[in-house]
C-alpha cells in the first residue's frame, strides 16, 4: 500500500489516498500532474518513495 500526501493549486491544504499499487499511484500523479502543487509517496512501511 501506498499513501500520498498532496497540495494542490487550488487547495492548499495537504490532502491524503491511499493505493494499492505503484502503477496506480504513478497514474493518479500523471493524471493530476497540471494541478498538483508539491506531493509525497510513502510506502506503508514508512519509506519515502521517490519516482
Amino acid at each position: 500500500m501506498y499513501i500520498v500526501e498532496f497540495t494542490t493549486l487550488t487547495n492548499p491544504s495537504e490532502v491524503s489516498y491511499e493505493f494499492g499499487s505503484l502503477d496506480e499511484v504513478k497514474s493518479f500523479l500523471e493524471k493530476n500532474r497540471e494541478i498538483l502543487q508539491s506531493y509525497v509517496v510513502v510506502h506503508k512501511n514508512g519509506n519515502i518513495v521517490k519516482l
